[in-house]
């Protein structure tokens, strides 16, 4: 009978530890699925950001055309078209037109770099979910471990 108590406990015990085995490799898949999902949508976000620099660089331009020829317009209908004034306008254009395009390209090259930074954080999460499994096999066969320890006198005496 004691034989049977003994044997069914391993039993339990190497079940439990396969139990667990199995449980760390879905929890590890699972969390590799949802990694993989949340790099897609940081994917999706830099090329969103990446799309509305262009634009907001597009609009600066565009910008910059329509104020140009607003400043010429000016110039010709006060008679001043080949004055310095016509010149210091189209200066003034120019300088406003690359600063915000200068502020673009700051915001995008930090968004760039948020975006290189997150990336990173996944793939570290990746490697912690690696690492979590690998812990919990260790843990399943060390108690299997013990399992056994503490049944070998037992199992000595029975079959010895």
């Amino acid at each position: 009978m004691a034989a049977a108590g003994l044997l069914g406990g391993l039993l339990f015990g190497i079940v439990g530890t396969g139990l667990q085995v199995f449980g760390a490799a879905k929890q590890q898949e699972a969390q590799k699925k949802a990694l993989a999902a949340q790099q897609r949508a940081e994917t999706i976000r830099e090329q969103a950001m990446e799309s509305d620099a262009m634009r907001r660089r597009r609009e600066s331009v565009r910008q910059g055309i329509i104020q140009r020829a607003v400043a010429q317009s000016n110039a010709t209908n006060q008679g001043a078209e080949s004055g310095s004034a016509l010149g210091g306008a189209y200066g003034q254009v120019s300088g406003n037109t690359a600063t915000a395009i200068g502020g673009i390209e700051a915001s995008r090259t930090a968004g760039a770099a948020l975006f290189q930074t997150n990336r990173e954080v996944l793939n570290y999460r990746k490697d912690e979910a690696d690492a979590g499994f690998i812990s919990s096999l260790g843990q399943g066969f060390s108690s299997l471990g013990g399992a056994f320890g503490k049944s070998q006198g037992s199992l000595g005496r029975l079959f010895g």
